[in-house]
């Protein structure tokens, strides 16, 4: 049973506070895509030894598609075709995600890739989360949840946390000049929640 109270999430959220964490700014933005999105959350725990699911819920909410031109720092640039943020909710809320492909972390600007994506002439985008980067504080996939003080004792106190989304989540969809609808899938890495994402934009 886990009985940590903080994690690499709470580095992460310190380290962005702070300025030692940073994605491509917004007003780089090449193209914005707002839409809706519908996700369903599974939520597991471990309180009776083992994982077992403990609530399922589903609903819409606003979300956003941000795409960026690629990201470069420490001599390299971003693999990716393009840059791109995803943003489901209010973020920094309850129930809220956020996603990019990439992200410069410290003064030195080294850059973080996270997403391998591609995008074909007719514009289907797919690509997989390949690494979290959780390991240097700098898990910038995240989704943002109630966080019990004490594991299975909620009565004692929450905490919003932000969890780090871990590596093999998948994106399947399209994006064109005129539209956008994909299909986010994955977990994150304490395994206490799995998400689908559909965005329509």
């Amino acid at each position: 049973m886990r009985r940590r109270l903080f994690g690499l999430a709470t580095i992460v959220a310190l380290l962005t506070a702070f300025g030692l964490c940073e994605p491509a700014s917004a007003s780089t933005a090449a193209k914005v895509y707002r839409g809706r999105a519908t996700v369903v959350v599974e939520t597991y725990d471990y309180c009776s030894g083992a994982r077992r699911i403990a609530d399922r819920s589903r609903f819409s909410t606003t979300a956003e598609l941000h795409v960026v031109p690629r990201l470069s720092g420490d001599g390299r640039t971003e693999r990716n075709p393009f840059g791109w943020q995803f943003y489901v909710g209010n973020v920094g809320q309850p129930g809220s995600f956020q996603f990019a492909s990439a992200f410069l972390v410290g003064p030195r600007r080294y850059l973080a890739e996270y997403w391998n994506t591609g995008r074909s002439s007719t514009g289907q985008f797919n690509g997989r989360l390949v690494q979290s980067h959780s390991n240097i504080g700098a898990a910038w996939n995240q989704f943002m949840a109630n966080k019990p003080l004490v594991d299975c004792r909620p009565n004692l106190g929450v905490m919003l946390f932000p969890f780090a989304v871990a590596a093999g989540a998948r994106i399947n969809g399209v994006v064109t000049n005129g539209a956008a609808r994909f299909t986010l899938i994955g977990a994150t890495e304490e395994s206490l929640y799995a998400f689908r994402i559909d965005f329509n934009a």
